[in-house]
């Protein structure tokens, strides 16, 4: 059976997106291929929620060679399972884009169900689980309303628009969907410049599960995808890389590339989209030009964590030395390398702003009841963060060996999510 760093190899050469896909390597290793190899690269496509995409490759590849396709049984599974279940979201959402549209309230598909129909083509290749959608300010009354005749419920008690809030979050009463309504695609704590107005003037029109509507332009939806791929530090693994593989490759004709160098520099997302477009096209051979690249890399003086960012995709996860997992906010916390960063950081999460407070607890904003839910927000985020903090100071994961690699990881967010 394949070690994991085998599997790792293969899984990457079958991801690949040069026209031939690497097939005169990947056609010796699939002759050979046995139950428990299968299963290998089986569990390390569904770790990185590829599971699908990878069925359809191999599925593609043994069918050229005229071999059996026994081995890929569980890939099928996984395959129809999802495709079964994209299949009710996406009817979903047609539901919810037809009543927006009657009401004359624009909204813009993001992420996953765009991705799924519009650049995978295929709704079962690509693994997501809710909905999200961009919608004006002007418009977020209308469309809660309209959400609440879908039988969507809200999450947040107080619906306030805030700075260090960007999303609102609802529930479906019956299926349990789960539908996020953005009016920016990032919250206005994160230090980049991103015009929404000019995102709506740069959109297209699309057939999005059968409704007419607006969608992101494609050098605005390659730089969101790699913000988001930037704001959760890679947690994601590989899926983030063949959404830009998959992408570039359906809208290669239409991407300005000029133009993306121009918006990246705009909205201070520089570092993000040059280490996430660089790790696509070395890791998946995304179609991302050279001298794109070349234009788009840092000063001479940054430190690019390239090999950081390479091991936390592979790996899917951030995590101390045991396998704990730290979630964004403690890797970015760990990350700083001054106290008072550390420090002003530590007091923005502990102590946000009263609308953000009343978002997450039943209490009005303008009451003087806000603050006796502060300190109820502590104790939930000491909770969250817990196990990683039991790493650290109880398990003293300080003087281990493994930190130095680990501080790496733990500096990658803070390298990002910098201008």
């Amino acid at each position: 059976m394949w070690d994991r760093k085998t599997t790792q190899e293969i899984l990457l050469r079958c991801l690949r997106f040069d026209k031939d896909a690497g097939s005169a390597e990947i056609e010796p290793l699939v002759r050979t291929l046995t139950p428990d190899d299968s299963g290998s690269l089986f569990h390390e496509a569904v770790r990185h929620e590829i599971a699908p995409f990878l069925y359809r490759r191999l599925l593609t590849i043994l069918q050229d060679l005229g071999l059996p396709v026994d081995p890929l049984k569980r890939f099928r599974a996984v395959y129809l399972q999802t495709a079964a279940r994209n299949m009710r979201l996406l009817e979903e959402l047609g539901i919810v884009l037809e009543a927006l549209k009657k009401s004359n309230v624009a909204a813009i598909p993001l992420k996953g169900a765009y991705l799924a129909e519009a650049v995978y083509r295929d709704m079962a290749l690509r693994v997501f689980s809710d909905i999200d959608l961009l919608i004006r300010k002007s418009d977020l009354e209308k469309a809660h309303e309209i959400f609440q005749e879908q039988a969507f419920h809200p999450l947040e008690y107080d619906r306030k628009v805030a700075d260090d809030l960007h999303e609102w979050r609802y529930v479906h009463k019956a299926s349990g969907w789960a539908l996020e309504i953005h009016w920016g695609i990032v919250s206005k704590s994160y230090p980049f410049s991103i015009d929404v107005d000019r995102l709506w003037e740069n959109s297209r029109r699309r057939k999005i599960s059968g409704v007419d509507v607006s969608v992101l332009s494609p050098e605005d939806m390659l730089l969101h995808l790699c913000l988001n791929a930037s704001i959760h530090n890679y947690s994601r693994g590989l899926k983030v890389l063949c959404d830009i593989g998959q992408f570039v490759a359906s809208a290669e004709a239409e991407i300005d590339w000029a133009r993306v160098r121009r918006q990246a520099l705009e909205w201070k997302t520089t570092r993000c989209a040059y280490l996430t477009l660089k790790l696509a096209r070395d890791m998946v051979n995304a179609g991302i030009p050279e001298d794109f690249l070349d234009g788009l890399k840092p000063g001479e003086n940054a430190e690019i964590p390239y090999e950081a960012a390479r091991d936390v995709i592979l790996m899917n996860e951030n995590s101390l030395g045991s396998g704990i997992p730290v979630l964004p906010t403690m890797s970015v916390f760990l990350g700083k390398k001054e106290r008072k960063d550390k420090l002003n950081l530590l007091f923005k999460k502990a102590l946000p702003t009263r609308r953000f407070i009343a978002g997450q607890f039943p209490v009005s904003a303008r009451s003087i009841w806000v603050y006796f839910f502060y300190p109820l927000w502590i104790i939930i985020l000491i909770r969250r963060n817990y196990p990683s903090i039991r790493e650290l100071f109880l398990r003293k994961l300080i003087s281990s060996n493994s930190l130095v690699e680990e501080k790496k990881k733990w500096g990658l967010s803070d390298w990002l999510l910098s201008p």
